[in-house]
């Protein structure tokens, strides 16, 4: 999930429940095979 306003740019919570970073704020591309791209680039 995508943060709102600047952060929400390159960074997310983690909401994988079988990942270790489960409710985790995370930057994108630190982030697993599981961070969703959207069609404007950004992901969430």
């Amino acid at each position: 999930m995508a943060l709102s306003g600047r952060l929400g740019a390159d960074y997310g919570v983690c909401t994988g429940a079988a990942s270790v970073f489960d409710g985790r704020v995370r930057f994108e591309h630190d982030g697993g095979e599981g961070f969703a791209g959207r069609e404007d680039g950004s992901f969430g």
